[in-house]
């Protein structure tokens, strides 16, 4: 239902716009709050929707009183500092929901903990190895290039595709 949502709402402002482009897709934070608040409404048997509903009505409260005070000007104290910070927290949440898939896969059929053990490496490996193809000799420029920039996510679809 979100994700049905979310892409109804998106033609419609993609239309409304004129921006066909614009993205409206979650991001990682989002994504990964939108996992706790599923995984909290599911812990305590509440509805994830009316949930889901509320908190982006204060959510939108809370912006509202933002910028009736104007406070879109302490953005200049955030330094890259906190930039990192904030990604590196995010970078360390998938990190840990991979971890923690691998070591649940040990518990199921024989065999298919190391599978994933093992697919885990060989995509992160070929990740590493095509997005620092940039500074490789092999090829030319733009081949390296291209190589480096669209390589892990091809690497990904590869690995996942080969796996199922």
């Amino acid at each position: 239902e979100v994700i049905l949502s979310r892409g109804v709402c998106g033609m419609a402002h993609a239309a409304a716009a004129g921006q066909p482009m614009t993205f409206l897709g979650p991001t990682g934070l989002t994504l990964a709050f939108t996992t706790a608040l599923y995984a909290y409404c599911s812990a305590l048997s509440l509805p994830f929707l009316p949930m889901y509903a509320w908190v982006g009505m204060w959510t939108s409260g809370m912006l509202l009183a933002a910028s009736v005070a104007n406070l879109s000007g302490l953005i200049r104290y955030c330094t890259r500092f906190t930039e990192d910070v904030f990604n590196f927290l995010l970078a360390f949440n998938y990190v840990a929901e991979a971890c923690r898939s691998i070591r649940a896969s040990f518990t199921g059929l024989a065999g298919s903990g190391f599978l994933a053990l093992n697919t885990a490496g060989l995509t992160a490996w070929l990740c590493q190895a095509t997005a620092a193809f940039r500074s490789k000799r092999y090829l030319s420029p733009m081949a390296r290039e291209a190589i480096s920039d669209f390589g892990p996510p091809l690497v990904i679809l590869a690995v996942t595709a080969a796996s199922l």
